[in-house]
């Protein structure tokens, strides 16, 4: 699990305009391992 504290809830939904771009690329990032690692 990752907590983002500099964000808010729900930062994750592109319709926002949200400012956390670094933080939404690293989730990103993270689903996709963790996708390849359970679907391998």
């Amino acid at each position: 699990m990752q907590i983002y504290p500099t964000v808010g809830h729900s930062f994750f939904r592109q319709d926002l305009g949200t400012v956390a771009t670094r933080e939404i690329a690293d989730a990103w990032d993270r689903v996709v391992s963790f996708l390849k690692r359970s679907f391998a």
